[in-house]
């Protein structure tokens, strides 16, 4: 998520454009669409939380800094090249001291990557439902414009 044009893996940008589009088609069924999509954001964000969590200084350490990084890029653009470089410093140094002393031991790894497994296999199948429903919804706005014609 943090490497993303933008929060949820770009979901609620899309949700977005499907609200747009929702008022200016006058197709409610877009702007539910759209809220499908903006929950997907929400577990997407969910998603990179957990493979970061704060329960491990060093992986929090890490989120808020990738954080800050996507932050200072959306929010300046390349003003703000000089603060990215010091934070991608910041992030090597962490990378450094994780392959020196990784902060989880064996079970714990496992643990984590069974819970981001669990999340990904939910996730997957709710992008799936929301990817069906939006190849109905548009089947369904193609017979509507069609049969208008």
């Amino acid at each position: 998520d943090y490497h993303c044009a933008a929060p949820g893996g770009s979901r609620n940008l899309f949700a977005d454009f499907l609200d747009e589009a929702s008022v200016l088609l006058e197709e409610p069924l877009l702007s539910d669409a759209g809220e499908q999509y903006r929950e997907l954001g929400e577990r997407w964000q969910e998603v990179a939380h957990a493979a970061l969590p704060d329960n491990v200084p060093l992986f929090e350490d890490t989120r808020i800094l990738l954080r800050k990084k996507q932050d200072l890029w959306h929010e300046q653009g390349r003003d703000a090249e000089e603060q990215i470089l010091r934070l991608t410093q910041d992030l090597k140094m962490l990378a450094q001291e994780a392959r020196e002393a990784f902060p989880l031991d064996n079970a714990a790894q496992l643990d984590l990557l069974r819970g981001l497994g669990e999340r990904l296999q939910e996730l997957h199948r709710i992008e799936t439902e929301a990817a069906q429903a939006m190849t109905d919804l548009l089947e369904t706005l193609r017979d509507t414009i069609v049969g208008k014609s």
